[in-house]
């Protein structure tokens, strides 16, 4: 899958998420699915960034088998 998928589902998420949490009124005690969701986010730049990093090994790869 290319990379650009990956980070365009990732921005995605990250505006779903962002419109989400200003929709929120300010509270005392902090939302716990804040947390959550904050916690998802990392893990999909996470495994963005890995992608993106397989993806040019690969690309690289291709490039000196040619």
């Amino acid at each position: 899958m290319p990379v650009h998928f990956l980070f365009r589902g990732l921005l995605a998420f990250a505006l779903a998420v962002s419109t989400v949490i200003v929709g929120q009124p300010a509270t005392a005690a902090p939302d716990p699915r804040l947390k959550r969701v904050e916690a998802q986010v990392a893990d999909l730049e996470s495994k963005a960034e890995s992608a993106a990093e397989d993806w040019n090994l690969a690309r690289s790869k291709l490039r000196a088998s040619q």
